[in-house]
């Protein structure tokens, strides 16, 4: 034991290499994990967060006819909108199970009538107002002008005389007289402007044969248009305008009303109680997504029956189609963070393997002298095995534990397990490889290692056949999908190490004919050093193929990105604007940056139907050819096509925002005269310059008869290569938007695609490609180093010996460039190979749709970028190991064959 002891004090080095291994190791296995957890649950609340409530929110109705106009008796309680439905919604709430409770927000109720017809200045126009009685109208907006409401006393009809003596259950719903004492209503700015309304007038609301006035007094606006209150209606905060045609248009505005009579005046409208439950992004985690999407759908399947069991209440929401994505994309990306620590994992433990050996043969002859002294193989074993727990153990827990403090989240058993491994696995290696000089492991037989590399070649050739026959999982982390880049990179390994040894010896036998003696040199230590060049090599290889993988990977990211952006904003940049003027669209042409403009006009409206549904849609007319050339960089589905040729004789035109439009066919146009076209596509865009509603576009050379004269309402633009990304980018539009004025709508992709990055998982997926490159770039060069190492007892005799003899110190440095140089390039050329094949393995297969904001890009990998990165890797181990070269290159003669007696 003392001898032990001493030489614990002596090699203190190799333990301390050793412990910094493990607690890097350590460090990234548990952090690891916690960051994509993390990085997930941020995604998944941003991605919540995004949508409008009219999506996320878990919503609910009952509808109401208004008391029959004769008196007769119904079945039902009197107050059951009003009274109950409120109370019917918070006893659902406090029954919902977790974590789905806290997914949502408490419950939030509302009643409105139908719409009702009202008055108005113009002729031409239809108005109508849709009462709405909100409890918490006053938490949700704001009084600018005039006052609130004050509450209206309705007058009822009498009730019959008998009314006291009916059943149970049954009541007389009393149907309000209209008075000529107005119902006090407020509105918000937009919806009294369109309906000309101002504080203080008095409108007749027509009911039935009679009409009931209303006055409004007071202008409201909402506290926070994001509330779930607001995006559920848009017609709340905004009066709708629909266009008919030769009838005009039709005006509906949202009016508020004091709800505390509401129980009373409801039996005279025909309305709705709307009650919803809005989503809580803040509650919503990656470890309990799967929980709150399963409750969810348990919720929604089934009936919920209202208080005194007046009503059985069904919800309707899209929130579980929102979770069902999250979770698809969440382990899409979860698979691909995982898939890149797996092979620098691998790499890292042979690099353990490889610190491991370097210290037992350091230990060497100690081991050998207690061997001889009578120690059994099992006490050797077991004091390096105490060794390799006495430098891991204190660097697993310092590693462990710097995790957790950087990393967020609850410290589960696989983080606890990943640590363990971590403090352990040094001393299992260490205790496999301690042998005495006399015992040192022989190499083992070449038949082994030829049936294991035909094992690792065949579960790589079922591993991919697999996964390309039947896909990758829909949910959670599909492990083959994980462990098919791992075998790619072991297959490579085995073709690469194969052949590693046939360039060496064909350059040792040319060198042998040549007439310098530090080639021949390096070239014969190299030969002879093959098999412990093998662990070297493939972590070199594991790091150059993670490095490509990373770039490709990037690459593909950002063209995903790139595209989607595009498909989103119609082109470089689009503008939409009514009363977009020639002049404007001459001037946007002279941006600089600009190099195509193709002006959107709009014809007025038609009627369009196809046997399953008719409409009125706006029609827009313009250059296609000129539009499909801007729209080049957009996806093929998404592009406007060249609508310039008829089909089978029939106009082609382009349909948007029209729900019975679903693909290709025949539609009829009606204007003064009818016109029989067909639907080329249905899923074009046009970013901004597209209308609200439905709308057609065509040709110029093929518009309709009985049009308006095109004007122009928007445009589509192409900016050049040198602005269309970036701070060019944003200028060239800010540009555009000056023109235009700031009543235009203005979108461009480059404002998209910052969209698009800001999710958490875009610039987490980022960060992860680019630490995973480090990492193997960090491995390779530990690899390197510990190679030397290894190897620096008989490279410093060599080196002793040949200055002695008179080379040189550059002469002597070039053994050194021997020992690495053929490691290195075989690592390079074969980890090329195995990363151009991974992403068509693992990127294909994987849906990066969720990540990029659009469709599945194709993988995109440019030869500069990938050639940029190569020798950014170069670089950085040329680096490390010139750093080895000059320190041994500068010790004398003496103190280097001195050196190499103590070791």
């Amino acid at each position: 034991m003392r001898l032990l002891l001493k030489q614990w004090a002596a090699f203190r080095g190799a333990l301390i290499a050793l412990a910094v291994v493990v607690l890097v190791a350590t460090f990234a296995v548990t952090a690891w994990p916690r960051a994509v957890t993390g990085l997930l649950t941020r995604d998944v609340q941003y991605r919540v967060d995004a949508p409008p409530a009219g999506i996320t929110a878990v919503q609910t109705s009952v509808h109401a006819l208004p008391a029959p106009v004769d008196g007769s008796l119904v079945g039902g309680s009197g107050g059951w909108v009003w009274d109950y439905f409120g109370s019917t919604l918070e006893g659902t709430y406090r029954s919902m199970s977790q974590p789905l409770r806290s997914a949502l927000q408490a419950p939030q109720w509302t009643a409105r009538t139908a719409p009702l017809a009202t008055s108005g200045p113009r002729a031409a126009t239809q108005y109508q107002l849709q009462l709405e009685a909100f409890a918490q109208l006053r938490e949700e907006a704001r009084l600018i002008k005039g006052t609130w409401p004050a509450a209206y006393e309705p007058h009822l009809r009498p009730a019959p005389a008998d009314v006291g003596s009916l059943p149970a259950g049954v009541v007389y719903p009393s149907r309000m007289v209209p008075t000529t004492a107005p119902i006090e209503i407020v509105m918000t700015a937009d919806s009294a402007t369109a309906m000309s309304f101002a504080v203080g007038d008095t409108r007749p609301l027509s009911m039935g044969l009679s009409a009931q006035p209303v006055k409004l007094v007071g202008i409201v606006e909402p506290r926070d248009p994001s509330s779930p209150y607001w995006e559920l209606q848009f017609q709340r905060a905004h009066p709708s305008d629909v266009q008919l045609g030769d009838a005009g248009s039709r005006i509906t505005a949202t009016a508020w009303l004091d709800p505390a009579p509401w129980g009373r005046m409801q039996f005279s409208f025909t309305s709705d109680a709307l009650g919803w439950f809005g989503a809580r992004a803040e509650a919503i985690t990656w470890p309990n997504l799967a929980s709150v999407r399963a409750q969810l759908a348990a919720f929604l399947s089934s009936s919920h029956e209202g208080t005194g069991g007046w009503v059985l209440l069904r919800y309707t929401t899209q929130f579980d189609e929102v979770l069902a994505g999250l979770q698809s994309g969440g382990a899409s990306l979860q698979t691909l963070l995982i898939l890149l620590a797996t092979a620098p994992l691998g790499a890292a433990v042979a690099v353990l393997v490889l610190g491991a050996e370097l210290l037992v043969d350091r230990r060497r002859a100690v081991l050998t002298l207690l061997s001889a002294r009578g120690a059994s193989a099992w006490w050797i074993r077991s004091r390096m095995a105490i060794e390799g727990l006495v430098a891991a153990i204190p660097a697993a827990v310092v590693g462990a534990v710097a995790a957790v403090l950087v990393t967020s989240g609850p410290v589960d058993a696989a983080a606890v397990a990943g640590a363990a491994s971590c403090a352990v696995l040094p001393a299992v290696i260490l205790a496999a490889l301690a042998r005495p000089a006399e015992r040192a492991p022989r190499p083992r037989r070449r038949r082994w290692r030829w049936v294991l590399e035909v094992l690792v070649l065949a579960a790589t050739a079922v591993a991919v056949f697999a996964l390309v026959e039947r896909g990758v999982r829909p949910d959670g982390v599909d492990p083959l999908l994980v462990l098919t880049p791992l075998l790619i990179t072991l297959s490579a390994a085995v073709v690469v190490l194969r052949l590693y040894p046939l360039p060496l010896r064909a350059l040792h036998g040319a060198l042998r004919r040549g007439r310098g003696a530090i080639g021949l040199i390096g070239a014969s230590r190299s030969v002879r050093g093959i098999r412990t060049s093998l662990i070297p090599v493939l972590v070199v290889l594991v790091g150059v193929a993670t490095a490509v993988f990373s770039a490709v990977a990037f690459q593909t990211e950002r063209a995903g990105v790139t595209q989607a952006a595009l498909a989103h904003a119609g082109a470089d940049v689009s503008v939409g604007d009514d009363g977009l003027t020639t002049a404007q669209a001459a001037g946007i042409r002279a941006v600089a940056g600009v190099s195509e403009v193709g002006v959107i006009r709009s014809a007025g409206y038609a009627g369009i139907s196809n046997g399953g549904g008719s409409d009125f849609v706006e029609v827009l007319v313009a250059d296609t050819a000129r539009l499909s050339q801007i729209q080049a960089g957009l996806p093929e589905d998404v592009r406007v096509p060249d609508l310039t040729h008829t089909v089978d004789g029939k106009t082609p035109i382009v349909v948007g925002n029209w729900e019975e439009a679903t693909g290709p066919g025949d539609v009829t146009l009606t204007t003064d005269a009818e016109t029989t076209a067909r639907i080329v596509s249905a899923t074009t865009s046009l970013g901004a310059a597209a209308p609200n509603s439905a709308w057609i576009l065509v040709d110029a050379a093929h518009v309709p008869d009985g049009l308006d004269e095109p004007a122009p309402s928007g445009a589509l633009v192409a900016l050049d290569s040198a602005h269309a990304r970036g701070e060019d980018a944003v200028t060239a539009t800010a540009a555009i938007a000056k023109i235009v004025g700031s009543g235009a709508t203005i979108d461009s992709a480059a404002a998209q695609a910052e969209v698009i990055r800001a999710a958490p998982a875009v610039a987490g997926v980022e960060t992860a490609l680019l630490i995973a490159t480090a990492l193997g770039a960090a491995l390779a060069v530990m690899a390197l180093v510990l190679t030397l190492v290894t190897g620096a007892r008989e490279r410093l005799r060599l080196v002793g010996t040949l200055r002695t003899l008179g080379f040189d110190r550059r002469q002597t440095t070039g053994l050194v460039v021997w020992e690495v140089a053929p490691i290195l390039a075989t690592g390079l050329v074969g980890g090329l190979v195995a990363g151009l094949l991974l992403p068509f393995a693992v990127l294909v297969p994987l849906d990066l749709s969720s990540l990029t904001g659009g469709a599945q890009p194709p993988i995109a990998g440019d030869p500069m970028t990938i050639s940029l990165v190569l020798a950014v890797f170069v670089v950085v181990v040329a680096a490390a190991v010139a750093l080895a070269v000059w320190i041994a290159s500068t010790r004398s003669p003496a103190s280097v064959l001195r050196v190499g007696e103590e070791e």
